[in-house]
């Protein structure tokens, strides 16, 4: 839970919230679809992975 916190708390302070779906089921939930437009999950996954991304990976590995 430590770790949870923190690494929110970093990305928070770094105003570095990306979006960054996996899947199209993501987007059909997300309030900011509008933004993005259609096909934002496919985008990324186009995309090599960033290094800037390797925290929000390691949150999504927590049980």
């Amino acid at each position: 839970m430590a770790e949870l916190a923190r690494t929110v708390s970093d990305a928070v302070a770094k105003g570095f919230l990306p979006a960054a779906p996996r899947d199209d089921r993501e987007c059909s939930r997300c309030d900011y679809q509008p933004v993005c437009g259609p096909g934002e999950w496919q985008r990324v996954t186009k995309k090599k992975p960033a290094d800037a991304l390797v925290p929000l990976n390691k949150l999504r590995e927590m049980p």
